[in-house]
């Protein structure tokens, strides 16, 4: 005998499918926020007795001798099946999505360095994470570190990514920001901000070679602001992923650098052959503050010629005045110690206090038994021999081996 369909097994399926949706619906809303609760305080009172009524009705049909035709059970369980797969299928389609986004928009690391002489202010969308967003005047030695995120979907016009990629978007002319004292009766987290004009200085990297090797790879950007412009510049990302040995092959002459301050005052921006360095928290203090922080890591920089190099710096004294000069970078003996491993050329600038900048080099090994090797050129001989020693004073001898 042909089988009728199951009118009431029928009704149920429809009517688990249209809650389980509703239900997948509303998750999916955007800012639910708190109602995420309503929603799974439903799914438990009504959805899930639903699932399993229609469960244990199908069983039941099943166990009856005239078995339900097929075209009862598809209607009992393909509409609820697709009911259950809405949320999984959009979280999916939502990750593709994040995903493309943001190997179009990649997260920015940024530094900004207060040079107004006023306290600086930033939009707490300019800054997804970082250290601060305020900086006071007193603290002008003293930078705001962190990770510019672009937001996804719409967008206010202010709080749009200036960014394409890891690169400053052509049309962005100018940067919000507030200097200056609180208003009175001012909100303090949310000041009023202005447009100032945005220059751009310091020369890009071309890294299509470390993209090629990790495709998240990017730049970053350091900001220089000044009373009446802020001035940005292209920095290399600190590499992350990118360990000493995977730079070296990569072909790229690259030098890593650092600064040892001998003079009075912070430095606070310094360019070695037109690429800008990114700096430590607080800038670069004269070595005169103690030797425990006398030598800073300023990151990468792109050498091609065996010749001096460039190097120009601000000081906090006089922000916007360019010291420039040249600094040959001295030969290191050719030894090779065995079975070892030699790290990235890396090189000291020694700001002295005759307004000169004098380099030591040096390399760091890697050496058998998990030890690590400095083979250095020593400290210039045209200079005073600097209070906290060469490059190797920044190392625990007694872990780290002199070549």
């Amino acid at each position: 005998m042909e089988a009728r369909p199951h009118w009431p097994g029928i009704i149920l399926g429809l009517v688990t499918t249209a809650v389980i949706a509703w239900l997948g619906w509303l998750a999916l809303q955007p800012g639910l926020g708190y109602g995420i609760i309503f929603v799974l305080l439903v799914a438990v009172v009504v959805a899930l007795p639903l699932l399993l009524a229609l469960i244990i009705v199908t069983i039941v049909l099943l166990r009856r001798r005239t078995a339900p035709s097929r075209a009862t059970l598809a209607w009992m369980w393909l509409p609820t099946l697709c009911a259950l797969s809405i949320t999984p299928v959009a979280g999916w389609l939502k990750g593709l999505s994040n995903d493309a986004f943001d190997r179009q928009h990649p997260s920015i690391h940024e530094q900004h360095v207060n040079l107004t002489g006023q306290d600086l202010w930033l939009p707490s969308s300019r800054l997804s994470s970082s250290s601060a967003r305020q900086m006071l005047a007193a603290d002008t030695t003293q930078i705001i570190d962190g990770v510019h995120y672009p937001r996804r979907g719409d967008v206010p016009v202010d709080d749009q990514s200036p960014y394409q990629g890891d690169l400053l978007r052509d049309d962005v002319v100018a940067i919000r920001r507030g200097i200056g004292p609180l208003e009175k009766n001012g909100n303090l987290f949310a000041p009023r901000f202005e447009s100032t004009p945005l220059l751009r200085t310091g020369r890009s990297v071309d890294v299509a070679q470390l993209r090629a090797l990790d495709p998240l790879f990017r730049r970053g950007y350091i900001y220089h602001h000044y009373p009446d412009r802020v001035e940005a510049s292209p920095i290399l990302d600190p590499p992350g992923v990118f360990d000493e040995e995977r730079l070296d092959w990569t072909g790229i002459p690259f030098i890593r650098f650092h600064a040892s301050n001998l003079g009075l005052t912070h430095v606070v921006r310094i360019e070695v052959n037109g690429q800008a360095m990114r700096l430590p928290y607080n800038t670069i203090p004269p070595a005169s503050d103690g030797c425990r922080y006398a030598y800073h890591s300023l990151g990468l920089a792109r050498i091609e010629s065996e010749g001096p190099v460039t190097v120009r710096w601000q000081t906090i004294d006089a922000p916007g005045r360019w010291h420039e000069t040249t600094a040959a970078l001295p030969s290191l003996p050719s030894i090779r110690p065995s079975q070892a491993k030699h790290r990235l050329a890396s090189a000291l600038l020694y700001f002295d206090t005759d307004g000169t900048v004098k380099a030591e080099s040096f390399m760091l090994w890697d050496l058998a038994g998990g030890k690590l090797g400095i083979q250095s050129s020593g400290i210039p001989s045209n200079m005073t021999p600097p209070p906290c020693g060469d490059a190797s004073a920044s190392y625990n001898m007694e872990f780290v081996r002199r070549l």
